[in-house]
């Protein structure tokens, strides 16, 4: 599907998959959110949509909404850790050093 290509093209991502991001779908100038496409029924509906669209010559807004990967929120909270870690690790070794100074 082209719409899969160009989100992984825009997101410099090959390696997206279809659960990353969720698409929706509604006449250009229609008020509210739209419809989600997410099975096999929302895509038949959309296709009977875009063909009346077509026909009566208006267009369609198509959103494609990225989701946040667990992956990338795991790595972030690791690395705050490991900076915690040094931060802890930094002061005992302060200490280390100041009672090392002052008792010896």
């Amino acid at each position: 599907m082209e719409v899969h290509y160009y989100i992984g093209k825009l997101i410099d991502n090959k390696e997206v998959i279809h659960s990353d991001y969720l698409v929706t779908f509604k006449p250009e100038k229609a008020a509210g959110v739209g419809v989600w496409l997410v099975d096999v029924q929302d895509y038949k509906k959309f296709l009977l949509d875009y063909k009346k669209l077509l026909e009566a010559k208006k267009n369609m807004t198509i959103i494609a909404s990225i989701k946040k990967r667990e992956k990338q929120k795991q790595k972030v909270k690791n690395q705050i850790n490991f900076i915690k870690n040094l931060k802890l690790l930094f002061t005992i070794y302060i200490l280390y050093i100041l009672f090392y100074f002052f008792f010896f």
